[in-house]
């Protein structure tokens, strides 16, 4: 997702005047992070002149904050090494779900290849940067969370993680059911603090403005949207009436909403995934 910068000639930005302002997109500075000199787009004053704003700029990613350990585990997995690693992990997937029938197999294996990168592994960046393609619209914030559901510690994931893990909830067995609200419940969940709280809340909150940029109208008519509206809502109004401090738990958040729009749109994009052949 882009940064937007914004100057101000004073302290509060809502009586202050704007001297300049500049979009900065995520493909210059994920995943690599960003260090160097923007120059922002002028702005005409109140005093009938225009001003001339450079601001040096440095964006820190996690790929760019370990950038040793990151290089070792790319070149690691990359090549031909990352192909064998994949065809090994395609064995021990069969092996550990006997149960699957060939179907079954070519989903996980159309879905992985969706989503993977050139080294044969899904990685964090590519996770978020595919968002549309995992939930039908580009919430990266939500994406992150997933990888990090798969990959608590933080490593690329292989066929092997991401079958295993996609498995569980697939199906419409009550197994299934409570993994996916399991599962919503920790990608809404922000901050990972076990609790969808009001910070989380307002996230989401601002992850919808967003999307009304993008889809205008429309947005009203987009499940997921209309969940994070409702998430937000019942937050905060928690939070004004004072009870338990706005914060939802897991199990109140599965009586309120038994059926999540997250999961629904997760599970229909990646079945168009698995009808298509990306690569």
């Amino acid at each position: 997702e882009a940064l937007r910068f914004a100057v101000f000639d004073g302290p509060k930005a809502e009586n202050a005047e704007l001297l300049g302002s500049h979009i900065f997109p995520s493909e210059r500075f994920w995943p690599a992070g960003f260090e160097g000199t923007l120059q922002f787009a002028e702005e005409q004053s109140r005093r009938e002149r225009k001003s001339n704003v450079m601001l040096k700029v440095k964006v820190v990613t996690p790929e760019s904050a370990l950038p040793h350990q990151f290089a070792a585990a790319v070149k690691e997995s990359s090549g031909v090494n990352g192909l064998e690693r994949f065809e090994v992990e395609m064995k021990e997937l069969r092996a550990r779900m006997p149960f699957l029938n060939e179907a079954d197999f070519v989903w996980h294996t159309r879905v992985f290849e969706a989503l993977r990168d050139e080294d044969w592994l899904v990685q964090r960046a590519r996770l978020i940067t595919s968002a549309d393609k995992i939930f039908g619209i580009p919430v990266g914030h939500i994406a992150g969370r997933l990888f990090e559901s798969i990959s608590p510690k933080g490593q690329a994931i292989g066929v092997l993680d991401w079958g295993m893990f996609m498995q569980k909830h697939r199906g419409n067995s009550w197994d299934a059911q409570q993994e996916r609200l399991n599962l919503t419940f920790t990608l809404y969940d922000l901050d990972g603090d076990g609790m969808l709280s009001l910070a989380d809340a307002i996230s989401l909150s601002s992850e919808v403005v967003r999307l009304e940029k993008i889809y205008g109208e429309d947005s009203n008519s987009i499940a997921v949207c209309e969940e994070m509206r409702w998430l937000y809502g019942l937050i905060a109004n928690a939070a004004d009436g004072g009870r338990d401090g706005g914060r939802l738990d897991l199990q109140v958040f599965k009586q309120l909403r038994p059926d999540p729009a997250l999961m629904a749109a997760m599970s229909k994009c990646l079945d168009a995934l698995a009808r298509v052949s990306t690569r």
